[in-house]
């Protein structure tokens, strides 16, 4: 079965190669190759061979040979073999052939040193493994041949975040940030830290520009209104729940929380209502039933 896919891979990118040579054809055939080493020869001799005259051309094919059949052919054929052997531990790190990958990233070191691309990637691979440790000092590496790298830095500072070392995390997306200021999700981490270092104000800065950048991230919405809970914004808070609410009206902790920040302005008729709907939509949920009660006795008091 598994030469059957691996066949059929080879058989469509051999119709679309003899029209467009593209990356994604010659990595397509490496995955398929993980599948099944069978008619490797065959895909590379026939499918690939229709843009060769150039240096890119050959070095590609480099690259296909030396994943699909060996280093010594490839390295006959590929001029830049020697940078080559970073992308060659790639494909071996996506096809989960670790040992492999971990050799041609020493191999391309070795001979280049100012090559940040294989210190980059074994540091994932230590990432993947839970080594943090090992991890951040290859990322390290990379950094001292090229600082000017945004996913490097943002892995950092996911490592750091993983590891509940929000301030050096910080640092790491701030200069994440400085060379890529248009990521999304890097906003959003940066906010993160800075909420779980009780920096607020700082963390909804960085929501909002995560936001601004993706303004269909609804779950933003959320993130951003518990962030003016914890700075007692409350009114504001209530635009970004009932704005949730237009896509979730049957979540009953948004529904919870709207009633929350009504308690808090002490609108207590309209928070039991929330409260109320709350508990319909969810008769166990403790958080809704304790509000509703305070809600009450706040009422009765009153009278």
């Amino acid at each position: 079965d598994l030469h059957d896919e691996a066949h059929n891979i080879f058989e469509i990118k051999h119709e679309s190669a003899a029209e467009n040579t593209d990356i994604e054809s010659w990595k397509d055939s490496i995955c398929a190759y993980l599948l099944s080493n069978h008619g490797a020869h065959d895909v590379h001799n026939n499918s690939f061979r229709t843009d060769l005259k150039d240096e890119e051309g050959w070095f590609n094919l480099g690259l296909k040979m030396a994943v699909v059949i060996n280093y010594d052919e490839a390295l006959e054929l590929s001029p830049k073999i020697l940078f080559s052997n970073a992308y060659i531990g790639i494909f071996f790190e996506e096809g989960e052939i670790y040992e492999e990958s971990i050799k041609s990233y020493i191999k391309s070191y070795k001979v280049n040193p100012n090559n940040h691309v294989p210190w980059y990637q074994r540091g994932k691979i230590f990432e993947e493994h839970m080594q943090f440790k090992e991890a951040v000092y290859f990322y390290n590496k990379a950094i001292q041949i090229n600082p000017n790298i945004c996913m490097i830095w943002y892995r950092k500072g996911v490592l750091f975040e993983e590891q509940m070392e929000f301030n050096d995390a910080v640092n790491s997306y701030n200069i994440a940030l400085k060379l890529k200021p248009n990521i999304e999700r890097i906003w959003y981490k940066h906010g993160y830290c800075l909420a779980e270092l009780y920096r607020y104000e700082e963390a909804l800065s960085s929501y909002y520009k995560a936001l601004e950048i993706e303004p269909k991230n609804h779950t933003m919405w959320l993130i951003i209104a518990n962030v003016l809970e914890e700075l007692d914004k409350f009114q504001e808070a209530l635009e970004y729940y009932n704005k949730s609410l237009k896509l979730n009206s049957k979540n009953d902790m948004i529904w919870y929380k709207r009633g929350y920040c009504f308690e808090e302005l002490e609108q207590y008729e309209e928070a039991l209502e929330c409260y109320g709907t709350s508990i319909l939509l969810n008769p166990e949920n403790d958080y809704a039933l304790d509000g509703r009660s305070s809600c009450l006795e706040e009422l009765e008091w009153r009278e």
